[in-house]
């Protein structure tokens, strides 16, 4: 499978990096700890040493420029305007939490680059079907289902869903309010202090049903 190395497109998107932020943003590489749509910290943003997800070296091209697009949009609309760490640190337990918001600014910073940059859109489109098509085609555990139902809801998935909950609206509300027009970071706190709640208590309510060997709560 054709990959391309960071190192061969290195001096490109540094370029590119300066030319939306006005900036030279630190950029970090490792296979080991990188995730499957990566995230910046408020020093630098993280990307694999190579990409090989696709069949031709124009496409892994192109999935270096989301990753890229994607996380300077974190800079550009102000993500970092609170400390993630002492946020998900507020939480009994910050790595749920973690998830949870960053699912959320994804979702709002993407649709910020979206309206702002028309040749993003695209791409950022594009993405997200990928995703989503990967995501729905999948048997996930409970933390996976949950994030593939909001993750339907802030793509505006057209198709039919095949996740059905008592929380329909709820998801719906959250994933509207952070991806209109104007949203900030402090929505996706607000959403993410909502669904930690909702999502605390599936799973309370999932394992309190398989202890008693009954039907879950929820219907998929």
């Amino acid at each position: 499978m054709p990959n391309i190395p960071f190192s061969e497109v290195c001096r490109l998107f540094r370029v590119y990096i300066r030319a939306l932020t006005g900036a030279d943003i630190v950029i970090n590489l490792s296979n080991d700890t990188f995730q499957s749509y990566p995230h910046p910290s408020p020093e630098a943003i993280n990307l694999p040493e190579e990409i090989h997800e696709f069949a031709n070296r124009e496409d892994n091209f192109w999935l270096y420029k989301v990753y890229i697009s994607h996380q300077l949009g974190y800079f550009l609309y102000d993500s970092f305007s609170l400390s993630h760490e002492d946020f998900f640190l507020s939480f009994p337990e910050p790595d749920l939490a973690a998830r949870i918001f960053y699912l959320l600014e994804d979702g709002r910073v993407d649709n910020c680059l979206q309206r702002e940059y028309q040749g993003l859109a695209r791409d950022i489109r594009r993405f997200r079907q990928n995703r989503l098509a990967t995501t729905v085609n999948r048997e996930e555990s409970w933390p996976e289902t949950i994030e593939a139902m909001v993750w339907e809801r802030l793509s505006n998935s057209s198709h039919h869903s095949r996740y059905t909950t008592l929380w329909e609206s709820w998801f719906r509300e959250v994933a509207s309010r952070v991806t209109e027009p104007g949203a900030m970071v402090f929505d996706s706190v607000i959403g993410t202090l909502f669904l930690y709640t909702i999502i605390s208590h599936i799973r309370q309510s999932l394992t309190w049903k398989n202890d008693l060997g009954g039907a879950l709560p929820l219907s998929f």
